[in-house]
This record gives structure tokens, C-alpha cells and sequence, in this order.
């Protein structure tokens, strides 16, 4: 009974972080210093992973978890980083999944919850973050807010290119 409720607590602990999220991440205007800002953002992935660039569908299907392998078999680990309502988030969630950021949220625990994905992506408070975890946990994927040093990491691509091709 222990190890089933420890089991059930490891499963929900990701959707309480992808619900909440962090409460230190700060959104677009306060990072850039202004409502008028241009965000770019990089798609990063894991060193590990066999893939060297994406397109655009192939970055929705591992955003909804409709792709949860790797070529090769590595399992995908999804990161998010920033605010659960930030305006960076939010815009690309909306760009590539065309989906609200609450809809997303629903959506993976439904996934989670319906047996279709093991765990929700993992939320982080930051792209730091999100890029130190990338880089430990192999078949990681994020998409994080340009620039940043990307040498622990490779770069799949940057979404205003992909986002351009649909």
C-alpha cells in the first residue's frame, strides 16, 4: 500500500508542477525590459539525442506526447520553462499547440491520467534551468528563451524559423 500511494505521488508530482508552476519565473516584459521586446526562442535538446533539427510537427508531437521515443529508442522528457501564466510560455505553447495554456494543462493530465504518457513535462522556474536539466537527463527536450549558452546542450532549431515554414 506504501509503495502504491509513493507511486502515485511520484506520478502526480510533475501535473502539480505544471499546474502551480513557479512562482520566481518572470515573463516576457520583465526579461526583456518592455511590453515591446521581440522573444526568440531556441529548441534544445539533450546531447544524446539522435536528431539534429525539427520541424515544426515534430515539435507538436513531442509537445502533446504524441512522439514519446526518440529515433533510436531514448525516451522523450519534456521541460518547460517559465511562469505557468508568463507571456512566454503561454505564447508558444499557443503558437505550436494551438491550445490555451490551461487547455494544455488539461491535456497532459488527461494524458497522464488516461495512461497515454508515464508523467507530465517536468516545469522548471527558469531556461538556466531548464537547460541544466537538458543537459543531465537523457531524451530531454525544452524550448527556451534566446540567447543563452547552449555548449552543454544541442540546438534543434529556433522556433521563429519553424514557426515561418508552416
Amino acid at each position: 500500500m506504501v509503495s502504491l500511494f509513493r507511486g502515485v505521488l511520484w506520478l502526480l508530482l510533475p501535473i502539480a508542477l505544471l499546474l502551480h508552476g513557479p512562482a520566481s519565473a518572470q515573463g516576457v516584459e520583465a526579461a526583456n525590459g518592455g511590453e515591446d521586446s521581440v522573444v526568440a526562442f531556441t529548441v534544445i535538446a539533450h546531447p544524446d539525442v539522435s536528431v539534429d533539427n525539427l520541424d515544426l510537427d515534430d515539435l507538436r508531437a513531442l509537445l502533446l506526447g504524441n512522439q514519446r521515443f526518440w529515433p533510436g529508442g531514448l525516451r522523450v522528457h519534456l521541460v518547460i520553462d517559465g511562469q505557468r501564466d508568463g507571456a512566454a510560455r503561454r505564447a508558444w505553447i499557443e503558437d505550436i499547440t494551438a491550445m490555451s495554456e490551461v487547455q494544455y494543462t488539461q491535456y497532459w493530465i488527461g494524458m497522464v491520467f488516461r495512461g497515454r504518457a508515464t508523467t507530465a513535462p517536468h516545469s522548471v522556474p527558469d531556461a538556466a534551468t531548464a537547460t541544466a536539466l537538458v543537459a543531465a537527463l537523457p531524451g530531454a527536450i525544452s524550448i527556451i528563451q534566446a540567447p543563452l549558452s547552449t555548449e552543454q546542450v544541442q540546438v534543434l532549431g529556433f522556433l521563429d524559423d519553424l514557426l515561418a515554414d508552416r
